[in-house]
């Protein structure tokens, strides 16, 4: 009976995805050398952006042009953008790094989530 207990603990170990190993970001040098200069999209829906080491941002998204700049502040990423020509709402995220892939936590890192690869 133990064994059959064991077997299915590993079993089911095994059937679980692996649990990122993410990094998160603290200092603009950090992200100077993870992020900026580099293009990131979400799988999901197709997002996609560009820090460049001016301050300004670049991307889109749903046929949408996404300008603006961004900036670092203490220990989050925040921006001033638009999408479409209209105004987003101001926000500083939280950013994490894992290998290939990025991670950005809206609201301070107390939001939702959001994954990008790197755009080749």
């Amino acid at each position: 009976m133990r064994f059959a207990a064991f077997l299915a603990s590993v079993l089911i170990s095994f059937s679980q995805p692996a649990l990122a190993d993410w990094q998160t970001i603290s200092k603009q040098s950090d992200l100077q050398k993870a992020v900026v200069g580099k293009s990131w999209v979400n799988p999901k829906n197709g997002a996609w952006f560009r820090l460049r080491r001016n301050g300004k941002l670049a991307g889109g998204v749903d046929d949408k042009e996404l300008a603006g700049a961004w900036a670092w502040k203490g220990k989050y990423l925040c921006f001033d953008r638009t999408l479409g020509g209209d105004p987003v709402p101001s926000d500083c995220v939280v950013v994490q790094v894992d290998g290939a892939s990025i991670s950005t936590i809206r609201n301070q890192g107390r939001g939702s989530r959001a994954t990008y690869i790197r755009k080749q």
